[in-house]
């Protein structure tokens, strides 16, 4: 039976974390999950009690590793899991933006702080001098830790660990670009990474396609004859058909007659045959936004670029969310990005408009 206030081993505690007690061979044990849902402090407590329960057993923990070990550690676990590159980004994820300050020490021994300190570097050096907040890259990365300390945590080179968080009230962190910018994106994915990878870039920019519908195109969605793309995997199971304008068109024609392969199924195909993960372009578009565009770029930039270029051409509002596919207006509203030289170009259409 739990103890008052306790429910399945924890409550609430004064701090907005949830605190448990359990009993484990006959000794009580107390303390702080860290965790500020319910479910989450109950899925924590069960690693806790594992963790107790082992240490009551005489089970003998393995010797931390430093925090380069842990990375090799990590990565060889996912081996066979997911596919190298993302083996391959992630880990370079770790050691880019953690290794350097981390690398020496033990697991164990880093702190909260130690990876506050870290994030906080990453987030300042990617916005520059404006204020820090949540992005997708910092994200990103907290969710790269949170797999790392969990998997550091199962082999029992330490039995707990609490990363960073974030207020949920922070929007992420999305730029859009220009009609003008589009042109120079595809030619920087080109020249840099080739032909498939600028066709996934341009179907965000020109089709507005998630970075699902993206890595799940196929060849048959394309009607030749009335230029539309007809995309049967959509978030809403529903076919709603995008024209297809004709620079759209020529990328899939390039990509159609580019090697000796009969193109049928997928669009993107990886090495094996398969389909690309979503975050196919992930890693490509925030090294070249930042590099070239001074932006954080992410795949879903794409698709508000999309949306925000053919509002501010004058899309009605109808058409447009017809063409992004949403439930709502006010979904797609949403996205529409306003700049300053929209706002001017407002007041100076409608009240600086001298008649002749």
């Amino acid at each position: 039976m739990e103890e008052k206030g306790f429910n399945k081993g924890v409550k609430l505690g004064p701090k907005g974390t949830y605190v448990y007690r359990i009993k484990v061979a006959g000794k009580v044990k107390t303390g702080d999950t860290a965790m500020r849902r319910e479910f989450e402090a109950i899925n924590e407590l069960v690693k806790i009690r594992a963790s107790f329960l082992q240490d009551s057993l005489g089970v003998e923990k393995k010797k931390a590793p430093t925090f380069s070990k842990g990375i090799e550690i990590w990565t060889e676990k996912k081996t066979g899991i997911n596919d190298a590159t993302y083996i391959h980004n992630f880990t370079t994820a770790l050691k880019l933006h953690f290794e350097p300050a981390l690398g020496h020490k033990k697991i164990d021994k880093i702190s909260k702080s130690d990876l506050q300190n870290c994030l906080i570097k990453y987030a300042q050096k990617s916005q520059g001098d404006k204020e820090v907040k949540c992005f997708g890259g910092y994200n990103k990365l907290v969710s790269i830790l949170h797999n790392f300390f969990a998997l550091m945590r199962d082999e029992r080179y330490l039995s707990s660990f609490d990363l960073p968080e974030f207020e949920e009230s922070q929007e992420k962190h999305y730029d859009v670009l220009k009609k003008e910018d589009l042109d120079k994106l595809f030619k920087e994915v080109f020249s840099r990474y080739g032909l498939q990878r600028a066709v996934a870039v341009a179907m965000g920019c020109y089709l507005g396609l998630r970075a699902s519908e993206i890595s799940n195109a196929q060849w048959s969605f394309i009607d030749w004859e009335e230029k539309k793309f007809c995309n049967t995997k959509t978030k809403n199971k529903k076919n709603k058909p995008i024209p297809i304008c004709d620079d759209m068109l020529d990328w899939f024609k390039r990509l159609q007659t580019d090697g000796d392969m009969l193109k049928v199924g997928l669009i993107l195909v990886n090495p094996e045959g398969g389909a690309y993960p979503r975050r196919y372009t992930s890693c490509i578009l925030e090294k070249i936004g930042l590099e070239v565009f001074k932006k954080h770029l992410t795949p879903h930039s794409l698709r508000r670029s999309f949306i925000t270029i053919l509002h501010n051409g004058g899309t009605p509002p109808r058409t447009l969310q017809e063409l992004a596919r949403h439930a709502s207006l006010a979904q797609t509203m949403h996205y529409v990005k306003i700049g300053e030289e929209e706002k001017t170009k407002a007041i100076d259409d409608v009240f600086n408009h001298k008649e002749a």
